[in-house]
């Protein structure tokens, strides 16, 4: 773990800025998913890529909180900008924090960013390393369902399936 990531994040969420940008971000990220959506007021690309980097120190560090809340400006950035690279960042975010089925669903349902040929391949690799093998289908898993699926028995992981291999 990362006591420099540790701190940096400390340091941000102690600031009533950085929980300012992100109730902001919360805001304008429901009313997208609203019908009848409330006026708010759109988020800076500024704010956005400051929430964004603040995210990207959350996930080196090993604190669940911190990962909870990179996830949420991931999944609000999605939401709220139509910005290639800042979708691409939050994309990369989710992989980071091993949420795959999080990830392909705001791949399919809320759209891509700039695919970068390095963001892909790293998605891609990250998500193989969190698949088993369920029967005759691989499932990615979260980082956290991951954990819970090695933690188990051998014994109970070969009667219904296996840990991918490859």
């Amino acid at each position: 773990m990362s006591s420099f990531a540790l701190e940096l994040s400390q340091r941000f969420t102690s600031n009533d800025k950085y929980w300012t940008l992100l109730a902001g971000l919360q805001s304008a990220g429901v009313a997208k998913t609203l019908a009848k959506a409330p006026e708010t007021e759109d988020v800076s690309a500024d704010d956005l890529a400051k929430l964004l980097y603040c995210a990207e120190v959350f996930v080196q560090t090993e604190d669940e909180n911190l990962h909870r809340q990179a996830q949420e400006i991931a999944i609000q950035s999605l939401l709220v900008t139509q910005d290639g690279q800042a979708r691409e960042r939050a994309l990369g975010l989710l992989g980071e924090l091993g949420n795959f089925p999080s990830l392909k669903f705001a791949e399919q349902n809320i759209g891509r960013g700039d695919d970068t040929l390095l963001g892909l391949v790293n998605r891609r690799i990250s998500e193989r390393a969190s698949s088993v093998q369920i029967g005759k289908e691989t499932r990615a898993l979260t980082a956290y369902q991951r954990r819970v699926w090695q933690s188990l028995p051998a014994r109970i992981q070969v009667q219904g399936a296996s840990v991918s291999q490859g």
